[in-house]
């Protein structure tokens, strides 16, 4: 099980390959054409690491919003006192 939020990323992200590993080799084994599974493989892994990216920019924004919240009200208490 994975403990950490990058374990659990790169968990999804194996899953995803394994996905599209398990189809390339059944498409081997009746002789057709993987390419076009492997460009599809090759999207899924990136899409997932974008939404990644998208995440973390969004906890960030978040985070930044948060602290300047913190900071603001800070100021208006040091205001008052």
């Amino acid at each position: 099980m994975a403990v950490t939020e990058d374990q659990q990323r790169e968990l999804e992200l194996i899953k995803v390959g394994e996905h599209y590993d398990a189809l390339i080799e059944k498409a081997n084994q009746n002789n057709l054409d993987t390419i076009e599974l492997e460009r599809q493989k090759e999207a899924a892994i990136a899409a997932t690491q974008q939404e990644f990216a998208n995440q973390d920019k969004a906890a960030k924004k978040k985070k930044s919003d948060d602290d300047k919240k913190a900071a603001d009200l800070k100021l208006k208490c040091n205001e008052y006192a």
